[in-house]
């Protein structure tokens, strides 16, 4: 009985030295991945850093499209009720820059699954600890912002040539 108690206890001590062996190998792993975490994390920064500042453009865009939208429907409200009324030059004018405004929305339209998409690409990205698709990704993010804003200034564009007819 006194022999099974004592190499109970000497198998005890040979786990518990290996497991700290263990650990400490395991914490010199941690370090490095911690310090090239930092490095990945600093690179990435400035990416981040823009599509925050785009997604405010954006939403600053959308509200000056939506309320200039606004004042353009309230004018063409009046011209049409004016006494003078609307000349037929005037209603083609009107139809065209309606057909262009369409086509604008629908472009600003596709490119918002693009965005949901690359989101999503982003988290499995960021999971999978994948670096290089989680830049990928938010370059592509990046560059459908930028497609966005270019939809938003052109839309604004159009709007106001509306409410100059």
């Amino acid at each position: 009985m006194k022999k099974l108690i004592v190499l109970v206890l000497i198998a005890g001590l040979l786990l518990t030295g290996t497991m700290v062996y263990a650990e400490e190998a395991a914490g010199t792993d941690v370090l490095a991945n911690e310090s090239e975490f930092k490095d990945i994390k600093a690179e990435m920064k400035p990416l981040i850093d823009t599509i925050r500042s785009n997604s405010a453009e954006i939403e600053q865009l959308r509200e000056d499209a939506t309320a200039l939208y606004k004042e353009t429907k309230e004018k063409v409200k009046e011209l049409i009720n004016s006494e003078d009324g609307i000349s037929q030059a005037q209603i083609e004018a009107i139809k065209e820059a309606i057909d262009i405004l369409v086509e604008d929305k629908k472009l600003l339209v596709e490119t918002k699954g693009d965005i949901l998409k690359e989101s999503i690409d982003l988290r499995v990205a960021r999971r999978d600890r994948d670096v290089e698709a989680f830049k990928e990704a938010l370059e592509n993010i990046i560059s459908i912002q930028n497609t966005r804003i270019e939809i938003f200034n052109k839309i604004i564009e159009d709007l106001k040539a509306v409410g100059t007819i």
